[in-house]
């Protein structure tokens, strides 16, 4: 069963907030949960899918009200 774990990463440093994202990209590689991670910094937006390029990760981009939500899902590979 996926579990959604929702990260709030608004309003913190964008180092921290990478540093974050590192370990999301490396843990969702080994496990079924699905995150949902919210942030303000557009740069986040733009680091992300060159991260999860090569990682069989999905991913889901939004924005409202000047807050970008992202989703991010580990692809099914059929065997």
């Amino acid at each position: 069963m996926n579990v959604l774990n929702k990260i709030n990463l608004i309003d913190q440093p964008v180092k921290a907030q990478i540093i974050k994202l590192e370990e999301i990209i490396d843990t969702i590689s080994n496990d079924n949960n699905d995150y949902e991670i919210y942030t303000n910094e557009e740069i986040i937006i733009k680091y992300i899918p060159s991260k999860i390029l090569k990682k069989n990760i999905n991913i889901k981009i939004s924005m409202s009200n000047e807050i970008w939500k992202i989703k991010l899902k580990k692809e099914k590979i059929d065997a």
